[in-house]
């Protein structure tokens, strides 16, 4: 008696892959990523979008470069 493998066929007939768990964990780190920075991205754009102070450019920098150190160094933990 020989079995056979139903498949799941595209539009195209073309074979589906099947997702794996792991595909399931990462694309669940992945949005939990995503949904960390929405406070961040709103924060910036509201800063960016105040005409009425002048940027301190050096300033924004050096903020930026100590938050880019803190942010690599919390994923190497991790």
């Amino acid at each position: 008696m020989v079995l056979k493998k139903s498949e799941l066929l595209s539009k195209n007939k073309q074979p589906i892959k099947a997702i794996i768990h792991q595909d399931i964990y990462t694309m669940n780190n992945t949005l939990s990523q995503l949904q960390s920075w929405t406070e961040s991205l709103e924060l910036l754009d509201k800063f960016f979008n105040d005409k009425q102070n002048p940027l301190n450019k050096k300033n924004i920098l050096r903020e930026y470069h100590a938050n880019a150190q803190i942010f690599v160094f919390s994923l190497r933990i991790s």
